[in-house]
């Protein structure tokens, strides 16, 4: 049975190779005719070409530069990390196919290219969100990550112009964009810290000058109650002293007692009477008082009030030095710096490490495909025009 298969299968090779050589001229005409007309419509069609770009991110240094504007935080611990994370957010935008479909709708230049887009029920987002695209680059190391970007175009615009000149002002606008939001943001947390350093002053103003206050007002009452306090217990002192004056008790009764005084001897039922001291006493003790009362900073309670609204006032002097104040007042410095170097200082950046060039070739239509399929096919119908012209009689039965 194998055996039969293999003599069937080079009897029809032999048959197939016999009926080539006999209509040679019959194909060769076909072949080349259809070859030609293949190539002839692919000479017609639309050439399109790729345009590769390769862009990288900032350098390390450049970032150092402006570590603090980028770091809105004004926390920068790498100036690597700050500078892969910017890069990414810019590359994240750069391939968005809306962002490129602004920008050439913006270009004259390509108006006929749009318009035939839209003839054909497609829109200018949904050609690049097939034509242009990242492409990844085989890394050499780990610190590599550059990128090339890819535009398919046709030959009615010059694409490799339109690529280079996007990623320039697309790069000049995000940049723009990026230090603009940063700036919005350090101005109102500068606002905000002057916020803050008000709002200190305000409060520990109010509550020092009510401690103050409270303290001066515990000093007066307890002036006034020591005051009181002393001037009545001079008075009964000297009503006392009238008394033992009025009674001739000079000593204290005791020692008027053991010196034989018997003109003392009806007080003795009264022991808690102040006059009783006598008048040495009673006189010693009003000079006491007295000297008491006129000497009130003194007082050990009276000198701590005073020692506490001193203390409450040296505070409320040296506010603006607290290390609290001093911290956002360090803060706000930093942040007008920032301010005054964002005008001052200007943000270099050339993403383009590759300009993309014009293409020395379209990358479709491929002529030499076009050609070899017509060539197929010009010997698929020059077997078929040979079929129907050995069984002409068939289709005429």
């Amino acid at each position: 049975m194998k055996k039969n298969n293999e003599i069937d299968s080079e009897i029809s090779l032999n048959l197939l190779l016999a009926i080539i050589i006999k209509n040679k001229i019959l194909f060769f005409v076909f072949i080349i005719f259809f070859g030609l007309i293949a190539f002839y419509y692919s000479s017609t069609l639309t050439k399109i070409y790729i345009a590769s770009i390769k862009i990288d991110k900032p350098y390390t240094s450049t970032m150092r530069n402006f570590s603090e504007i980028f770091d809105k935080e004004i926390s920068f611990e790498s100036s690597r990390s700050s500078s892969l994370e910017f890069f990414e957010k810019f590359k994240s935008q750069l391939v968005d196919p809306t962002n490129f479909a602004s920008f050439l709708n913006s270009l004259k230049s390509v108006n006929k290219f749009r318009e035939s887009i839209e003839k054909n029920g497609s829109s200018l987002e949904g050609y690049l969100s097939n034509n242009f695209k990242e492409k990844k680059i085989l890394q050499r190391d780990k610190e590599d990550f550059a990128i090339n970007i890819e535009f398919k175009y046709p030959e009615n615009i010059n694409g490799h112009d339109i690529l280079n000149n996007y990623v320039i002002n697309f790069t000049k606008k995000f940049v723009e964009d990026y230090l603009s939001i940063s700036k919005k943001i350090i101005q109102n947390r500068l606002k905000q810290v002057n916020f803050d350093k008000k709002k200190y002053l305000e409060y520990n103003k109010e509550k020092l000058s009510n401690s103050i206050y409270f303290l001066n007002k515990d000093l007066t009452l307890f002036k006034s109650k020591i005051n009181r306090e002393l001037k009545i217990n001079i008075f009964n002192h000297k009503q006392a002293l009238n008394t033992a004056k009025s009674i001739d008790l000079k000593d204290d009764i005791l020692t008027n007692s053991n010196n034989g005084n018997s003109n003392i001897n009806s007080i003795l039922n009264e022991p808690d009477s102040l006059f009783y001291k006598g008048e040495k006493v009673i006189n010693s003790k009003i000079e006491n008082l007295q000297d008491q009362l006129n000497n009130l900073e003194i007082n050990s309670e009276y000198n701590s009030l005073i020692s506490q609204i001193e203390n409450k006032k040296m505070k409320l002097d040296a506010l603006e030095k607290t290390e609290e104040y001093v911290n956002l007042s360090l803060l706000e410095d930093q942040l007008e710096n920032l301010l005054v170097r964002m005008e001052d200082e200007i943000f270099f950046w050339n993403p383009i490490t590759t300009k993309a060039l014009k293409p020395n070739k379209a990358i479709s239509p491929n002529k030499l495909n076009y050609l070899l399929l017509g060539m197929f096919f010009g010997l698929l119908f020059t077997f078929l025009v040979i079929f129907i012209g050995k069984n002409k009689n068939f289709f005429t039965r």
